[in-house]
């Protein structure tokens, strides 16, 4: 059984000491470890201005940047490596993704703002949104454009 507790701003935490047999590998938070007036980590976590995480050595040892609409423009490993950057249009919409220098997948929207394509992969394979009346929505094999 996993024991668990929240804390003032919902942020669920858990006590190592009363979870010692569980059996998935895990960094445990502990409630002296987020600070309760900022709602922020007292340490392994560095956030700018803004609030964004700028580096996190605590969970995932990545490092963050973002614009200045504070959308987040790339993520790379804590000794830079690694780089992810995505690619916004004017509107805000992301619609490029990079992997080191590579375009690793396209996202085309309509008139309306929604997603409508999504080209994946190396070769860029297309899959179409499609949404039909009165049943779910689903992806579909496109063609490449």
């Amino acid at each position: 059984m996993v024991n668990y507790n929240y804390y003032l701003f919902g942020n669920r935490y858990q006590y190592q000491s009363q979870n010692r047999g569980n059996p998935f590998p895990q960094i445990w938070v502990e409630s002296g470890q987020i600070s309760q007036t900022t709602n922020r980590f007292n340490s392994g976590v560095t956030y700018d201005d803004g609030g964004n995480v700028t580096v996190d050595s605590k969970f995932r040892n990545l490092q963050f940047q973002y614009d200045a609409n504070n959308r987040q423009k790339q993520s790379a490993n804590i000794d830079g490596t690694g780089a992810v950057v995505s690619v916004y249009d004017a509107g805000g919409q992301r619609v490029a993704t990079q992997v080191a220098g590579a375009l690793t997948n396209v996202l085309v929207y309509d008139a309306t703002g929604k997603l409508v394509k999504l080209k994946l992969g190396s070769g860029l394979r297309s899959l179409r949104f499609v949404c039909c009346t009165g049943s779910a929505s689903r992806w579909l094999p496109g063609i490449n454009f």
